[in-house]
């Protein structure tokens, strides 16, 4: 019977590496960090806040697009189910649609409105419980251990399953680690206050971003949170979580953290640069635990394998190297006198495990029978264990 042919991006191709340990996807050091000054005002009647926090989870990549969409994870259910106001795009977005820090600042314009739940439609904020979640954000008496959050989403294990549940709330696939690291992803998380205010003529229990706190205090134009409960969306809430290197054209914040943000020029400071991580995650191995180098040829004979004088090198990088300025071309000679062009990247590489995940899971324009054919193939043809040189 005639052999079905891969073809992606025109080429017909397997993936080479050279015989490296392939270790286990881990996060790099987390770039997010934070402080507390303890500073708490009196806020007005009707407004107030008993120190329930979460966070907003959202998948990112290098061009600032988001990948999945933001999900709402609150440390106390109980404080989870009464929210019945939060913000979104318009006062009719559906509940599970959220917005993240990069949404509200590229795409979206800034555009922010109110959203009420609507009980009689079953419209209610949406959210997924998370017990274990650490303080996100400080009280007067409780200080963000910025360490905790650190480790805590650090960790292979627990971040695996808070991808898990935020495809179940989002009825999609689950990315894992190995994506992310193939895909030069970002784990963007925000801190979530709730709290009890006074919007539109009514009382509500809101939850809400250090961005969104912002964005809707421009918005309305009377700074109503700088004037109602400024501790919290002017002090602890923006100061629990930023950058501490500039990523995704969000800048690291450097500037005074003894006291809240002043209302107007605080508000851009916010909405710029407060109240966000980051993770990224690498693949390791034994260049330096960050380097890959990568081998690409044509099956000329179909076996799987690299064939010298039969199979043809490819002599390019891997489109999903986007930034080249990473990518050294490394020119070597095998056995049969052939050049070998190897590229070290620092940076993000499908491995050959990850190119298997992607070619099962790629959308469905590129995923054919046949791509996840020749996917299973490598997978089980021990390709991963041989070298070209």
């Amino acid at each position: 019977m005639k052999r079905k042919r891969l073809i992606l991006g025109g080429l017909i191709f397997v993936l080479l590496f050279s015989l490296l340990p392939i270790a286990r996807a881990r996060a790099e050091d987390p770039n997010l960090t934070g402080t507390w000054n303890g500073k708490h005002g009196t806020p007005v009647a009707g407004w107030d806040w008993d120190g329930d926090y979460g966070v907003r989870i959202s998948i990112v990549d290098s061009n600032k697009a988001t990948i999945q969409e933001p999900v709402d994870f609150i440390q106390d259910l109980e404080a989870g189910n009464v929210v019945d106001a939060w913000f979104a795009n318009s006062a009719f977005d559906a509940p599970a649609k959220k917005k993240n820090k990069l949404q509200y600042k590229n795409g979206g314009g800034g555009t922010i409105a109110l959203r009420k739940e609507n009980a009689s439609r079953d419209q209610n904020y949406s959210f997924v419980h998370l017990s274990d979640l650490p303080r996100t954000v400080g009280t007067k008496s409780k200080a963000v251990n910025i360490q905790t959050v650190r480790d805590y989403f650090g960790d292979d294990a627990r971040l695996t399953n808070i991808l898990k549940d935020m495809a179940s709330h989002l009825g999609s696939s689950p990315y894992t680690i190995e994506d992310l690291k193939a895909m030069n992803y970002y784990v963007m998380i925000e801190p979530i206050a709730i709290m009890r205010v006074a919007l539109d003529g009514e009382k509500l229990t809101l939850a809400l971003t250090a961005t969104e706190g912002a964005l809707y205090d421009k918005k309305i134009g009377d700074y109503i949170f700088s004037a109602k409960i400024p501790s919290i969306p002017y002090n602890f809430l923006p100061f629990g979580m930023y950058l501490e290197t500039t990523s995704l054209g969000i800048t690291a914040y450097t500037g005074q953290t003894s006291t809240r943000f002043p209302k107007i020029t605080g508000n851009d400071t916010i909405i710029n640069q407060m109240g966000v991580g980051l993770l990224k995650f690498t693949g390791g191995n034994s260049f330096n635990d960050s380097h890959v180098y990568l081998h690409r040829f044509l099956d000329v004979d179909w076996d799987g394998f690299y064939t010298p004088g039969t199979d043809t090198l490819i002599n390019e990088p891997w489109p999903e190297m986007s930034d080249t300025s990473k990518a050294v071309q490394k020119d070597s000679k095998n056995s049969s006198g052939e050049i070998v062009s190897s590229y070290v990247y620092s940076g993000t590489v499908l491995s050959p495990n990850s190119f298997w995940y992607y070619c099962l899971n790629a959308p469905l324009n590129t995923a054919s029978t046949d791509t996840k054919a020749m996917a299973e193939k490598i997978k089980t043809s021990g390709v991963v264990k041989k070298s070209v040189t």
